[in-house]
């Protein structure tokens, strides 16, 4: 805004002048310190917001730097069906509930994997092992936090010899 001088015959007053507010196109009111406050407030909880959700990192299973799980049992009555032969550990960065599965396939149906809640699971032995029928079972085992789906999880390879 400026002001811009009326003429000597719109003024009331002999000799000096009247001036009138005039805004400028393309020119906007000026903000408030308040108003610039509250937008800077608005402008950092949405960066936190945001932040937070995109920095979900994956989790991870606790194997000790091995490549992968490799379990030798023999067949005897100390690996009946229903024992417990491995307990899993995870670890994730965000703190975030584990789950852990396995990917469906005929290896897989030899164990039965147990939530315990926390950072761990429990395999058990599902079904008898044959070893006439089948020397080795390569399994797929799975890992998700609660920001993964169903068909987003990290995987390890168990074998049982």
């Amino acid at each position: 805004m400026y002001n811009e001088p009326q003429s000597q015959s719109q003024s009331s007053d002999n000799g000096s002048m009247d001036y009138k507010k005039v805004r400028l196109k393309g020119q906007s009111p000026r903000r408030s310190p308040r108003y610039l406050s509250c937008l800077s407030i608005q402008v950092i909880i949405l960066t936190t917001l945001i932040s937070l959700v995109a920095s979900n990192r994956p989790p991870r299973f606790a194997i000790d730097g091995q490549s992968e799980i490799v379990l030798r049992l023999k067949e005897s009555p100390e690996t009946k069906v229903g024992t417990l032969i491995y307990t899993l550990k995870g670890y994730d960065p965000d703190n975030d509930p584990l789950t852990f599965g396995k990917r469906n396939s005929h290896d897989s149906e030899i164990i039965r994997i147990e939530n315990t809640g926390g950072n761990e699971a429990k395999i058990f032995l599902a079904k008898e092992l044959d070893r006439e029928l089948q020397d080795e079972y390569a399994i797929v085992l799975t890992l998700t936090d609660s920001h993964y789906s169903d068909h987003n999880y990290v995987t390890q390879s168990f074998l049982l010899l």
